[in-house]
């Protein structure tokens, strides 16, 4: 069953070289000979609710309008092949943070790419969603009458203007340089002991910062009502009802960037150069002793990029002190909400194994009410969502690895960069016991492989907010006991 994902990622990135549109249509049969878990009724005339509704979460309301999408890495880019993106509609998904650009009268959707990840999960999203509303259009199905679906059958083309190494590279350049220039004159992050971060946009800030604790009486009432009421401390209801709190009360959400703000906070929104928001944080927030320091806390991205994104901070930084990546996981072996601490990494993207010396393994002392720790595990960084079938899976369960996510790979891709002398090998077997600076990698699991076609991407809510905290906490207490 692996081969049959290596037959289908062969063929679009093949056909994906030419400077010619591709259809959609072409690729769908080595799609469904690959059989993939998150999409069980891809070859059946039977509707699959599930695939269609994560296809359309993750790519804009525009694409069901749409006949040709183009991906290229910069605007640079699609200028030069003609495709002038001023003036076109900017656009977005609901559950994906990626740039889109549309234009109405060719109906074409442009999108910008940060890494191979994004390609591969745009062209398989497409495929989905091309196969599903076909079926509804063909069935004459009225349940999703809503989706304002078009007369004729889906007939999507594709066209990736440039896949190259380099300008994935030269995107992520981009976006360092402007995050360099708005962290001054308050911060130099060429020069000062740098701590990076992969998170989200609000845990950690929420920790350093107690200003959610301070309007708790004004955030509570915005939790809603139907929200469980779990054996966990107020604080994290404070802070599930704060994201409620905000959306309605944009004077408060402002109140709050004014306190961040004082504190010398920097929030950088999400750039066409990488569609996340960047956070550069104080060392002094945490620890006097780091008083020199600068916290530069991402929001996780999406699969590959991971690599170009942390290659680029080590190769411009003077001194790291540390990096730490949370995130959530799907596992085999717990349930949603549960936390996970792996000390092998597989990578589908490079075949490398890393062995890792993770400050959090057998060094978790936190109270956890609502699920259980699991340390010293096996994790698999895997290509793409769409790329995975239960053959797969059954063959990473044999060996033991049961956490699946996309970026912890690539993460460690360019953590061994920066600890050898040599490129990144491939196919081999990486010790990062002895890193160049401190390493922690800490999950927390959101599903199942083996349900991931009913439950991918479902909000997890306040399951998970306990998690989310405690992880968090564990990387600022560890960030406190460094130099």
């Amino acid at each position: 069953m692996k081969d049959l994902i290596e037959v289908h990622l062969r063929t679009y990135r093949s056909a994906l070289r030419s400077s010619k549109e591709i259809e959609i249509s072409t690729l769908i049969p080595t799609y469904l000979k690959m059989e993939p878990l998150l999409h069980p009724q891809a070859a059946s005339r039977q509707l699959d609710p599930e695939a269609l509704s994560y296809a359309l979460g993750r790519l804009p309301k525009e694409i069901l309008q749409t006949k040709l999408v183009i991906l290229g890495q910069t605007k640079n880019i699609f200028r030069q092949a003609g495709f002038d993106l001023t003036g076109w509609r900017r656009t977005q998904a609901r559950r994906r943070r990626r740039r889109y650009f549309f234009q109405p009268q060719k109906k074409i959707l442009a999108s910008l790419v940060t890494s191979i990840s994004d390609v591969d999960d745009l062209v398989n999203l497409l495929i989905a969603l091309e196969i599903e509303v076909n079926k509804l259009i063909d069935q004459g199905q009225e349940k999703f009458q809503k989706l304002t679906l078009p007369k004729e059958p889906l007939k999507l083309k594709i066209r990736l203007l440039s896949g190259s190494w380099t300008n994935f590279a030269k995107a992520v350049q981009n976006w360092w340089r402007l995050v360099v220039r708005r962290a001054k004159p308050q911060f130099d992050l060429l020069k000062q002991p740098l701590i990076f971060v992969s998170s989200n946009n609000h845990s950690l800030i929420n920790l350093l910062d107690p200003f959610c604790l301070e309007e708790r009486d004004r955030i509570l009432p915005y939790l809603p009502e139907q929200t469980p009421r779990p054996k966990i401390k107020k604080n994290y209801l404070v802070y599930y009802a704060s994201q409620f709190a905000f959306q309605q009360e944009p004077k408060l959400w402002q109140k709050k960037l004014a306190q961040e703000k004082k504190k010398g906070i920097i929030r950088l929104p999400p750039t066409d150069h990488l569609p996340l928001e960047t956070q550069i944080i104080p060392g002094r927030l945490i620890s006097s002793r780091l008083k020199e320091a600068v916290l530069l806390n991402i929001e996780y991205p999406l699969g590959f990029a991971a690599f170009h994104l942390l290659e680029e901070v080590l190769e411009n930084s003077q001194k790291v002190l540390g990096v730490y990546i949370m995130g959530k996981a799907a596992a085999l072996n717990t349930k949603p909400g549960d936390i996970l601490i792996p000390k092998i990494v597989f990578d589908e993207h490079t075949q490398n194994t890393y062995l890792v010396a993770n400050c959090f393994n057998n060094n978790f002392p936190y109270q956890f009410h609502s699920g259980s720790v699991l340390d010293n595990q096996r994790l698999v960084s895997v290509l793409g969502t769409f790329l995975e079938n239960k053959g797969l899976f059954d063959a990473y369960s044999e060996k033991e690895f049961n956490i699946i996510e996309m970026e912890a790979g690539p993460y460690l891709g360019a953590v061994a960069q920066a600890t050898y002398p040599k490129p990144l090998p491939q196919k081999s077997i990486v010790d990062l016991h002895q890193p160049p600076f401190d390493l922690g990698l800490i999950y927390y699991s959101s599903d199942n492989p083996y349900t991931l076609a009913k439950t991918l991407g479902k909000f997890l809510g306040i399951n998970a907010i306990e998690a989310t905290y405690l992880t968090t906490q564990a990387i600022i207490d560890r960030i406190k006991r460094l130099d």
